[in-house]
């Protein structure tokens, strides 16, 4: 499923200014029933799969919470969105990539994929939210690789990145992470 992913970045790699369109929620969580689409939301963080959740499940059990999100999520895009800045701006990473390595989770990681190569690719979306992290290239083994997009997921933080008129657009980010020897 990460084809169209490629597609896109690809897409962006041609044009800087290339807005991608939001995943493709609606194709890959048609069948999904309701739990599993609200842990596909929360996975991927991207607004298009809360929307989608709250489209199909507007009564659901977890459709406060989510509304909550998205609520909040769309607030911080419209607060953005009424206070343009001067010409373009690139997506600014809050949080050290390196500081990801730190992370309780990763301590230990590092000794256990040695020499372990892991290029991901994510979104930045409008409102400097983290969405939907994919992983390009790797020379270790799948678990090093989950736990990659799990700290990124967890941990990156980014202010959004915004056109020449000065408006916040969704960008796509990507880094090689080389787990230490």
């Amino acid at each position: 499923m990460t084809f169209p992913f490629l597609a896109l970045l690809a897409l962006a790699a041609q044009d800087t200014r290339a807005v991608p369109p939001a995943p493709p929620a609606s194709q890959a969580s048609a069948d999904l029933g309701e739990t599993a689409l609200a842990d596909r939301a929360t996975h991927t963080n991207a607004l298009a799969d809360y929307r989608l959740y709250l489209q199909r499940f507007p009564n659901g059990a977890f459709a406060p919470d989510i509304r909550t999100i998205v609520t909040a999520r769309e607030a911080v895009i419209r607060e953005l969105s009424d206070h343009p800045t001067k010409g373009s701006v690139r997506a600014v990473r809050l949080v050290p990539l390196g500081a990801l390595f730190d992370a309780p989770e990763a301590r230990n990681a590092s000794r256990a994929y040695p020499g372990a190569s892991v290029k991901a690719a994510w979104y930045i979306a409008e409102d400097g939210q983290i969405e939907d992290c994919h992983i390009l290239a790797s020379t270790g083994p799948a678990a090093a690789n989950d736990l990659t997009c799990a700290l990124i997921m967890k941990y990156e933080r980014a202010s959004p990145a915004r056109g020449d008129d000065g408006l916040p657009f969704r960008v796509i980010d990507v880094e090689t992470f080389r787990w230490a020897r």
